[in-house]
């Protein structure tokens, strides 16, 4: 990759400042001709339109003249007349001086058709149904029919008609439109543009493309229709139309861009040649003024290179103007400036290095008096602070002692007072326990009562399980003697009757107290089974309420072993309490004495250390002293090699 430098940048700049403008004018240049080529050809257009349009006011407002003419000169009496002798003379007259005029003819109100050159109709041919006729007979003035294609002749031809002012028929002339045609057709408007013509029903009269009589379906064809006169423009081509007076046909012109940008092509080859001949101008003129900056520069750039190297001699030859000459008259001048410069700093880093080396010597000589009496003084200060610190240890140990003596004398009372609050629970607790011993008693009492209460439950349940098994047996004598009573009712006939209705009453009432004792029988099994369950629960209870009774007993016996031995601590605990206080009060006039013993060495410290800081000091700031004059020689003979590297 190339080194970017001050001539590549120079050259890009004025480059893009070269090409840019005239790309930007060539452009613009360009484009304006092709747009004054488009406007000449809309000028073109609009000329060739208008033209057309008169020629087709030259060829139909002549006839619609003579049809005005006609239609005031022929009457009624003159189509009674035999063969209608002297409008056939006029119309013959007529299409002798008029050749373009294919043939003129009149429909009568009757529905007669005369015409001329004379034609031989057919016997139901009649004139009033045809378009023509019923047209002009509903208008006052002339009609100009829709071009179209004679079925004979093949020609483009249209009719003009009117209906004869007395209204006794309507006077047609069938003008031939190729000539017309030919001359549309012959427009040129530039090299691909045409003339196209198009009736009042949007159909082509003619156009060089188009057949006549097809529909127009361009997209301008909803433009050109909806004013007399309008211009449209799409991608491709420009159409411009126009609207004749006398036929309201529209005569259509259209011209294409291509043809404008051919047109200028020719134009924008010699725009690129100007561009190009500009360009090698701007660009030779370009390289001598680059190289008029760029070569003094250069020489600037050589000298300034040899300055950074320590080479002093160097001189730049720059006689200009300029800004560049003046900053070669400055470059010289500073290199003077710095030479003396640099004579004189050789000179005085001489000078400097020896003051420095007689500064170095005295202060390494104060230096070492300082340092001994700094380690004469630290020496005392250390003992000091090591008996400082002892007496530190013995204070520390002693407030240790006095604190662990105040603890025990805190936690003696605490256990004195839970010793206190341990008796009085534990006669507390010897009193719920003779309680609960007096309480579980009852409980066993009252459990013993229960068990032969429901014993005797269970034995009363199994004698009414005895009782219905007698009743269940009557129950079945019973129905057993109601039937045989029934079967002999039933064998005594009708003086049976009633006995059997009583004897059937009785064996129901058997039924149902048979089902009854039943019922009750399956409530007493029930019974007597909850009842030896509950029987076997009480018996148990009663053993646990006994196991009960004879562990609060062994809890009596244990409480008031706890009681005896809580008594005989409380004496005991309260004299060790009593020795804790005296020792605590004793090591606290221990402590104030080993304080001012502390206070006295500390005082000693401090002396010693004052006198050990100052010649400490001494000792710094000579050591600094003798710093700043190793760096004032050390830079002056930095400064010495320094000033040797430049050449003067």
């Amino acid at each position: 990759m190339l080194k970017p430098s001050l001539g590549r940048k120079l050259i890009l700049i004025l480059l893009l400042f070269l090409m840019i403008p005239s790309l930007i004018l060539g452009i613009v240049a360009y484009e304006s001709i092709v747009k004054n080529i488009k406007e000449e050809q809309v000028k073109s257009t609009q000329t060739s339109l208008q033209l057309l349009n008169k020629q087709i006011n030259d060829v139909i407002t002549p006839k619609i003249h003579d049809v005005n003419y006609f239609a005031a000169q022929f009457s009624k009496d003159m189509l009674d007349e035999p063969n209608s002798a002297r409008i056939r003379a006029t119309l013959h007259n007529y299409l002798e001086l008029h050749p373009e005029t294919l043939m003129a003819y009149i429909g009568s109100a009757e529905g007669d058709m005369v015409r001329m050159p004379t034609f031989e109709y057919a016997s139901d041919y009649d004139p009033r149904v045809r378009p023509w006729y019923m047209s002009a007979a509903e208008s006052d003035e002339p009609i100009v029919t829709a071009p179209y294609i004679s079925s004979s002749t093949g020609e483009l031809i249209v009719t003009i008609a009117k209906q004869l002012d007395d209204k006794s028929g309507v006077l047609g002339i069938d003008l031939s439109l190729q000539t017309l045609a030919d001359v549309a057709n012959a427009v040129e408007i530039g090299e691909n543009g045409y003339v196209s013509l198009l009736d009042t029903s949007g159909l082509y009269i003619t156009s060089p493309h188009v057949e006549s009589g097809t529909e127009a379906t361009e997209p301008f064809v909803e433009a050109v229709y909806a004013q007399a006169s309008t211009t449209f423009e799409d991608d491709e081509k420009t159409v411009i139309s126009v609207t004749n007076e006398a036929t309201s046909w529209k005569i259509v012109g259209t011209t294409f861009f291509s043809e404008a940008k051919a047109a200028a092509s020719s134009t924008r080859m010699l725009i690129a040649l100007i561009i190009n001949v500009f360009l090698i101008c701007g660009i030779i003129s370009m390289y001598f003024f680059i190289r008029s900056i760029i070569r003094p520069i250069s020489e600037l750039k050589e000298a300034t290179e040899k300055m950074s190297k320590g080479d002093l001699t160097s001189h730049v030859n720059i006689h200009t103007n300029d800004e560049i000459g003046s900053l070669s008259h400055s470059f010289n001048e500073m290199k003077t400036n710095i030479a003396k410069l640099v004579q004189e700093a050789s000179t005085n880093s001489t000078e400097v290095k020896g003051a420095a080396q007689l500064l170095s010597n005295s202060t390494a000589e104060s230096m070492a008096a300082s340092q001994q009496i700094s380690v004469a003084m630290k020496q005392i200060s250390q003992n000091t602070d090591a008996q400082s610190s002892m007496i530190d240890e013995t204070i520390s140990t002693i407030s240790t002692i006095a604190e662990n003596i105040s603890e025990t004398a805190d936690h003696t009372n605490e256990v004195l007072d839970l010793s206190q609050q341990a008796t009085l629970l534990a006669v507390e607790g010897s009193n719920s326990i003779s309680q609960t011993v007096s309480q579980m008693s009852s409980i066993q009492q009252s459990v013993s009562l229960t068990d032969e209460k429901i014993r005797t439950l269970y034995d009363r349940t199994k004698e009414i399980g005895s009782i219905l098994d007698v009743i269940s047996s009557i129950s079945e004598q019973t129905n057993l003697l109601a039937l045989n009573a029934s079967i002999e009712a039933a064998r005594a006939g009708e003086h049976g009757k009633g006995f059997a209705v009583v004897a059937d009453e009785v064996r129901k009432l058997a039924e149902s107290s048979q089902a009854s004792t039943a019922q009750i029988a399956s409530l007493i099994t029930a019974v007597q089974q909850d009842t030896a369950q509950s029987v076997q629960f009480m018996e148990r209870a009663n053993v646990e309420v006994a196991s009960g009774i004879d562990i609060t007993k062994e809890t009596s016996i244990k409480f008031e072993t706890i009681l005896q031995s809580t008594q005989h601590m409380t004496p005991r605990i309260e004299s060790i309490a009593a020795s804790a206080q005296q020792m605590a009060a004793a090591l606290q006039q221990v402590h104030a004495a080993t304080q001012q013993l502390t206070g006295q060495a500390q005082e000693n410290a401090s002396v010693a250390e004052e006198v050990s800081a100052s010649a400490g000091q001494s000792s710094i700031a000579l050591a600094q002293i003798e710093d700043a004059s190793a760096n004032l020689n050390r830079v002056a003979q930095e400064l010495d090699v320094a000033v040797k590297r430049f050449i003067l």
